[in-house]
């Protein structure tokens, strides 16, 4: 029997608290039923200590949807101030181009069970203090005040 199926723990990682059969039965279901959307896990990085924790970590993003677009909604559910440096990394490992759309990510970074994983954190955690925000594109994003279509569908919840 896999301990990792186990849902009440709430540090645990999304993967920890769904075993593997359930979670690729979960992204078939949700394709079958969303075809043009993304599922994505997006997590507070493990040694993450400022940046809050998101209300939950599994959403349905817009294929078309740009990284830059994710990025900034992300900001704004965390409602994160336009100077605070902020990074979202694929597979706990790079960041895209912020032009890259979801769905070319997902067809090269998806996870076996179906889902595309995600970890946000701050610069804190990538051992710096400050970063220039004039020269940061993540925080020149971050300062746009344009206002996006809804991005996440509710039936992720």
């Amino acid at each position: 029997m896999d301990s990792g199926c186990n849902e009440t723990m709430p540090e645990r990682s999304f993967k920890e608290r769904r075993c593997f059969a359930q979670r690729k039965r979960d992204v078939e279901d949700i394709l079958d039923k969303y075809n043009d959307k993304i599922p994505c896990v997006i997590e507070r990085y493990n040694n993450e200590k400022r940046l809050p924790r998101l209300d939950r970590s599994k959403f349905l993003v817009s294929d078309y949807l740009s990284f830059g677009d994710l990025l900034r909604t992300i900001r704004r559910r965390l409602e994160l101030h336009p100077d605070q440096a902020f990074f979202l990394l694929v597979n706990q490992r790079v960041m895209p181009p912020l032009s890259k759309t979801m769905s070319e990510i997902y067809s090269t970074d998806k996870d076996e069970d179906g889902y595309l994983y995600m970890v946000y954190a701050s610069q804190e955690v990538f051992g710096a203090s400050h970063i220039d925000c004039s020269n940061n594109c993540i925080s020149r994003i971050a300062a746009e005040r344009s206002e996006l279509e809804l991005l996440f569908s509710d039936e992720a919840k």
